[in-house]
């Protein structure tokens, strides 16, 4: 197992990833990345992702991470790879002098709670708000 970057040749076996993981129907990737991406490979298959990029606020005078688009593939999930992916993220925020890290989860991702509990994130008072403009 080896977590490392995102690289360009790495989007379609990413996209069916994404899908498989979150049953979307995502055709493209269609943009470069604004922070990183991180992959889990195992025999040369990407089988998990995560993204952060770095946010700040201007009268704060922080920088903090805002984490995304968690997934391990269904078939090697339960083997720790999440939780490695997710310390790979902090190894990231702590290099970059990060504040904090957020990240939001949909309520029924049960499981994926409980691995960001155990690794000290915490639920805050907050709504998300989504508007699409397209």
């Amino acid at each position: 197992m080896k977590i490392r970057e995102y690289r360009k040749e790495d989007s379609k076996e990413l996209l069916n990833l994404f899908n498989k993981c979150f049953n979307y129907d995502y055709k493209i990737i269609d943009m470069e990345p604004t922070g990183m991406i991180y992959v889990v490979v195992i025999d040369n298959k990407i089988v998990g992702m995560a993204t952060i990029d770095i946010l700040n606020d201007i009268f704060k005078n922080i920088n903090y991470g805002y984490v995304n688009n968690v997934c391990i593939d269904p078939d090697y999930q339960g083997q720790g790879l999440s939780k490695k992916l997710m310390n790979k993220i902090l190894e990231y925020g702590i290099s970059n002098n990060l504040e904090y890290i957020m990240l939001t989860s949909n309520k029924k991702r049960i499981a994926a709670h409980g691995l960001y509990k155990s690794m000290g994130y915490e639920i805050v008072d907050t709504c998300v708000f989504k508007k699409y403009m397209k």
